[in-house]
């Protein structure tokens, strides 16, 4: 019987990290005084917005509700 831990990878912070800026499509600029975060959105998070949009009604609220790694900042 196969284990669970033979079939996928470890969940670990930093994979979670590097899964929320493949998901979100952050690009880090360095600046001469200091560094810039900047957010461009993968093709499947514009995707998932459009979809959370359209269920919800344009509630922001729940369409928070429907993106992965999404806050409100």
């Amino acid at each position: 019987m196969t284990k669970f831990e033979d079939l996928f990878d470890r969940v670990t912070r930093g994979r979670l990290d590097e899964m929320k800026k493949e998901y979100q499509g952050v690009s880090e600029l360095d600046t001469v005084d200091r560094q810039v975060t900047r957010l461009i959105g993968s093709s499947e998070e514009i995707e998932d917005l459009k979809a959370a949009y359209l269920e919800t009604g344009g509630s922001f609220d729940e369409i928070m509700k429907h993106i992965p790694h999404s806050t409100i900042d």
